[in-house]
């Protein structure tokens, strides 16, 4: 016969009561709500308080370093290639560099362009415009950042903070692109931006990936096939 009241729940385990959360030295309890509605978590729930105190630990290293999580998400704006009033400034974080060249079309792929540290891992040169106006390191222009490490080894990688990158097919190498086109040829916004949602549920997706045939999907096979999938089984963040 079956039960009219539901039995009542086993007694939770301590950690899933609350956990000692260690932020910058100073002692902070929580509890996570996930272990009550799932109580298989129980036997990893150190393993998930050692994510959960990493994350807080690298969020208070954020808010006390760089101004908090969403300045440092706009690291876009610092990094990289970008134009000023005279010119184009390349900022890239490369720590363990002992010299730092940016390399490519626009100087031969030569060393004649090397970066000055600036101290936290930073490295960074200003290019002025030419006499006539022009960018040094014009729209289109392929390149790479040269490092010389600390001990010794030279490297080259695509910039970190590059908008674009073109792959040689002879090499299956990858280049980065200064991608800087004229204001009248920059695609403008035609649809307004979403509203933010009250809660985020997010869909994780890559794009190569999201197709069933035996291929490397493109934007608009994603856009054709994967979105409406996303948007009809209730996620709002892609």
């Amino acid at each position: 016969r079956l039960a009219q009241t539901p039995p009542e729940p086993l007694p939770l385990p301590p950690a899933a009561l609350g956990h000692p959360l260690s932020v910058h030295g100073q002692q902070v309890h929580m509890a996570l709500k996930i272990f009550e509605l799932d109580r298989t978590l129980e036997g990893v729930q150190g393993q998930i308080w050692d994510r959960v105190n990493g994350y807080n630990w690298w969020k208070q290293e954020l808010q006390d370093k760089e101004g908090g999580l969403a300045k440092f998400s706009e690291g876009y704006k610092t990094f990289g290639l970008n134009r000023d009033e005279t010119g184009v400034t390349y900022r890239e974080w490369v720590p363990n560099a002992k010299q730092v060249f940016l390399t490519g079309e626009f100087n031969g792929w030569s060393n004649e362009t090397p970066l000055t540290a600036e101290g936290f891992g930073r490295w960074s040169v200003h290019l002025p415009d030419k006499a006539d106006g022009q960018p040094v390191v014009p729209h289109r222009c392929q390149v790479k950042v040269r490092i010389e490490t600390n001990d010794g080894q030279w490297i080259e990688r695509v910039p970190a903070w590059i908008k674009l990158a073109w792959q040689d097919h002879t090499t299956n190498l990858f280049n980065g692109v200064n991608w800087e086109p004229a204001a009248g040829e920059r695609y403008v916004l035609r649809h307004p931006r979403p509203a933010k949602p009250e809660n985020l549920k997010i869909y994780e997706a890559h794009v190569g990936m999201g197709s069933c045939e035996p291929k490397v999907a493109t934007y608009k096979d994603f856009a054709e096939s994967v979105l409406p999938r996303v948007k009809r089984m209730g996620y709002n963040a892609v």
